[in-house]
């Protein structure tokens, strides 16, 4: 925010900390770091950076899409369905495709091959991965609500909400839900995993729209490339090959939804401490197809967890939010990337989840919300 995270808990984003480079889809550590755990049995730092070789691309991003699909069929990776109107079990409502994590996109920077270790073992990360799933499943994320304006009595046409995103929506989703809790009659769903790309959920959009006929969907992806949808001739889509997949996918979101009564509603993602200009370039294709198709929105999320347009680090407190002395929360993850206020490890865009509360995942959750609640 590992390789397969935890299935419901913290999705990660694309994004990985500065010192994780992501090339031919897969990561090794570098011979100085070490992972372990303090007695404590909190994760310390543990510093990725990608392999500069990718002969296995094909086949990693293959068996990557093979354990996520193995995880969906016995159980282990159901994204939440939280309906809050409907009675029928999540079960019935779990998804019909797998949604596989998928490699990120180079930032750009090099890695000197002779700092780096022998790639760690694949196995291991999957074990490790489906491990954390299970442990994750006994405890459900808290959340908080903001307040909620009681002047729009207008519902949806059809009142059913689905949250489609990668990690950073992952990590916000519990907050996204409790923003929408307690309006009578709404379904609430998300479809939520660390690493994924539009493409990803491609599969389970068709098979929401068929199964709940949604009066809108929330649509936030910051440019992952991990999966196979996302691969080329060359291995992982990258810069302007990578922006164009998205603005395609994009567009097919937009195709499959046209015509339903499905208002699809696209979020941007906050940029991250160095500046990366995929992210930027992401927010710019949904902001351009908001303006020119009208049953499409946007929504500047991003901007909830910025200082205005700026990257930041610490934020006022807000109101309806616990303060400390400072009058200031902190909102962005020690990686630059996510919203965990503390040090965590990341694998192939996938998190553990966060141990404490998290303003950032607070505030970008509500900002998911707001479009939901703007049309009832």
């Amino acid at each position: 925010m590992g390789f397969g995270e935890p299935i419901d808990r913290q999705r990660s984003l694309m994004f990985m900390s500065p010192s994780v480079r992501v090339d031919g889809g897969f990561l090794r550590r570098p011979a100085h770091s070490t992972a372990a755990k303090g007695k404590n049995g909190t994760c310390q730092s543990t510093p990725l950076v990608a392999s500069s070789t990718s002969p296995r691309n094909t086949s990693r991003a293959f068996i990557f899409d093979l354990l996520i699909g193995f995880a969906l069929i016995t159980g282990l990776l159901i994204p939440i369905s939280t309906n809050l109107g409907d009675t029928r079990p999540a079960s019935a409502l779990a998804p019909t495709a797998a949604a596989p994590p998928s490699g990120e996109e180079d930032d750009g920077s090099s890695v000197d091959p002779a700092t780096n270790a022998a790639p760690s073992d694949f196995t291991l990360r999957i074990v490790t991965a489906l491990k954390l799933a299970l442990a994750d499943q006994a405890s459900p994320p808290t959340a908080e609500r903001l307040p909620l304006d009681p002047t729009r009595p207008q519902p949806l046409t059809n009142p059913v909400a689905i949250l489609y995103g990668d990690s950073l929506s992952w990590e916000s989703r519990p907050h996204f839900i409790a923003a929408l809790s307690g309006r009578p009659g709404l379904a609430v769903y998300e479809r939520t995993f660390g690493g994924t790309a539009i493409c990803d959920w491609r599969d389970q959009m068709n098979s929401d729209l068929a199964a709940l006929r949604p009066g809108v969907v929330v649509v936030q992806f910051s440019g992952n490339a991990f999966g196979s949808c996302m691969h080329n001739n060359n291995g992982p889509a990258r810069g302007d090959a990578l922006i164009a997949k998205y603005a395609a996918d994009a567009n097919a979101v937009v195709s499959t939804f046209q015509g339903t009564g499905t208002q699809v509603v696209f979020a941007s993602s906050p940029i991250d401490r160095d500046g990366s200009p995929r992210i930027g370039r992401i927010n710019n294709v949904y902001r351009s197809l908001a303006a020119d198709r009208p049953q499409v929105d946007y929504v500047d999320a991003a901007a909830s967890v910025l200082n205005n347009g700026r990257f930041a680090t610490m934020l006022p407190c807000l109101p309806a939010e616990p303060c400390g002395a400072s009058g200031h929360n902190m909102v962005r993850s020690p990686d630059g990337l996510h919203f965990c206020p503390m040090l965590y490890e990341v694998e192939l865009g996938v998190t553990t989840p966060c141990p404490v509360r998290s303003s950032g995942a607070f505030r970008f959750g509500n900002a998911l919300a707001q479009p939901v609640l703007d049309r009832l």
